[in-house]
C-alpha cells in the first residue's frame, strides 16, 4: 500500500462515523430553509426552530393581559383554562441527540423556563396546565408527538385531554357545571401526509419513518348544549386555549 492508498483508507475509516450518526442515511437536514431539522433516536426528528428552541416565555405584560382575560370571562361565569404546549423537544427528550445540545438546547433549564411560565400564571390567578410532564409519558409508552412530524399523535392528545380535565375539576364552580356523557371508539391507524416528513425525506436515502397514529372518534351521549358565547353570562361555562397544534381534528383532542 502507498501512501496515497493509505491516506485514501484513513480518510475513509474517519468518515464512517460519521455517516453511521444516521440510521437513514441523512445527509443536510439543518440546511433546510422551512424545515431544518436533526435526527434523534428511535426514527424521531427534531425541527431546528422551534423545537430546540428554549425561552418561550411570557414576559409580564403578556401574563399580565392574558389574567385579565381570565378575569374577564370568570366575571361572566366562564373559566379559562390555559394550556401552555411545550415544544416536541420538551415533550419528548429521551430522543434527542447530542446535535440538540449543539444548537444550545439544554432539556433541564428548558424544563425550568417552562415552569417559570406556569409559576408566573398561576400567581396571576390562571388555572394552566403542566401539558410538558403530562406529554412526557411513560418510558414505553407510545410517543406524544409524530416521529417525522410536529403535531401531536392520539396518544398525546389523551394524555394532555386527562391533564386538562384534572385542572378543570380541581377549579371552583366545578360541581355546578353542566356535564355530558360521551362514547369514545377507536377509529383505526391512519397514515398523515405531512409536508415536514417530506422535505426530510428529500436528504434521506432510506425510508423515513411514517407519520402515523391511532384515531378515535367522540359521540356525545347525553348532556348539556356546547357552544354558545363565553362572554354571554348565565350559567358555568369552560373555555380552553391551548394552540393550534391542539386544535388539529387527527388529535381528536
Amino acid at each position: 500500500m502507498n501512501l496515497f492508498h493509505f491516506i485514501t483508507a484513513a480518510l475513509i475509516c474517519g468518515a464512517a462515523p460519521a455517516l453511521a450518526q444516521s440510521a437513514y442515511s441523512c445527509n443536510g437536514l439543518d440546511a433546510q430553509q422551512r424545515f431544518a431539522a436533526v435526527e434523534g433516536a428511535d426514527g424521531v426528528f427534531y425541527r431546528v426552530s422551534p423545537d430546540l428552541h428554549m425561552f418561550n416565555s411570557f414576559s409580564e405584560i403578556t401574563a399580565d393581559r392574558v389574567a385579565a382575560l381570565s378575569k374577564a370571562l370568570a366575571d361572566q361565569g366562564t373559566t379559562l383554562i390555559f394550556v401552555p404546549l411545550p415544544t416536541k423537544g420538551l415533550a419528548m427528550p429521551d430522543q434527542l441527540p447530542q446535535a440538540a445540545r449543539d444548537y444550545g438546547f439544554d432539556a433541564s433549564l428548558a424544563t425550568t423556563v417552562y415552569l417559570e411560565q406556569v409559576k408566573k400564571l398561576q400567581k396571576r390567578g390562571v388555572a394552566v396546565v403542566d401539558a410538558r410532564r403530562a406529554l412526557q409519558g411513560a418510558k414505553d409508552a407510545a410517543p406524544s408527538f409524530l416521529a417525522t412530524d410536529y403535531r401531536m399523535t392520539a396518544a398525546g392528545a389523551d394524555r394532555e385531554a386527562k391533564a386538562i380535565a384534572e385542572i378543570i375539576t380541581a377549579t371552583p364552580g366545578f360541581a355546578a357545571l353542566p356535564k355530558g356523557r360521551f362514547e369514545v371508539t377507536a377509529a383505526g391507524t391512519v397514515v398523515v401526509e405531512c409536508a415536514m416528513r417530506s422535505a426530510l425525506q428529500r436528504h434521506c436515502l432510506l425510508p423515513l419513518p411514517l407519520a402515523q397514529t391511532d384515531t378515535y372518534a367522540a359521540a356525545k351521549l347525553q348532556g348539556a348544549a356546547s357552544g354558545g358565547n363565553i362572554f354571554g353570562g348565565g350559567g358555568g361555562r369552560v373555555a380552553v386555549v391551548g394552540t393550534e397544534i391542539d386544535g388539529d381534528p387527527l388529535a381528536n383532542l
